[in-house]
């Protein structure tokens, strides 16, 4: 009994590990219920799982709070660049399939909006999962975010066509929410972390596991 209770036993190093994998995707759920934190809620649940999930550094509620304030403080704005026009896009699809006529320019500007959407999502995703730590100001790592998304286009279409898959997965079925955003996670991580390390002159990452 005693083996069972120890904190080196297996089985509760993975039961503690699943006990924080749900705690932190009901964080990251709740911080992106305002949409327009969607970005920074995003970067946070990535740090995090970086960290604490697949590093075991630091304490999972500290990090993610860190993460969360320093990307807030530093990034809020920016996510509201990638946010708006991908809100509208999907505000604009509403509206197509809503209305009784649909024009043909609407339709020309849902192919091309769609264009800009995924360039826009790609940018998003190597933004805030990858720079959005880095030492270099803010409109350098939107020029950043920009060339290495096309540079390592097929991971970013990857990421891509995952995350559309785990939206209609978890539009189907509601429980694999339970599972498909951390699985998620694992993919980026192992897909976007290589990147990361072919440019430590740009990104250095800020210690957020520690009190900012």
């Amino acid at each position: 009994m005693n083996k069972f209770f120890n904190t080196d036993n297996k089985v509760l190093r993975i039961a503690a590990k699943v006990a924080d994998i749900l705690l932190l995707q009901t964080m990251w759920f709740i911080c992106s219920l305002p949409l327009i934190t969607m970005g920074i809620a995003a970067s946070a649940y990535y740090e995090t799982f970086r960290h604490v999930i697949m590093k075991n550094e630091g304490t999972l509620l500290r990090t993610f709070w860190n993460s969360l304030k320093f990307n807030f403080l530093r990034s809020f704005l920016s996510s509201l660049v990638y946010e708006l026009p991908m809100l509208g896009y999907i505000a604009l699809i509403i509206w197509h399939y809503m209305a009784d006529s649909t024009p043909e320019i609407a339709s020309m500007v849902l192919i091309i909006g769609l264009v800009f959407f995924i360039v826009i999502i790609m940018m998003f995703i190597m933004h805030f999962f990858v720079l959005r730590t880095s030492g270099i100001s803010t409109g350098k790592q939107f020029k950043v975010a920009y060339v290495l998304s096309f540079k390592y286009i097929f991971r970013m279409l990857i990421l891509l066509l995952v995350l559309l898959l785990v939206l209609i997965l978890v539009e189907m079925w509601v429980y694999l929410f339970m599972i498909l955003p951390t699985a998620y996670m694992w993919l980026a991580y192992k897909l976007l972390e290589p990147i990361a390390a072919q440019y430590p002159e740009l990104i250095v990452r800020t210690d957020v596991t520690i009190k900012l």
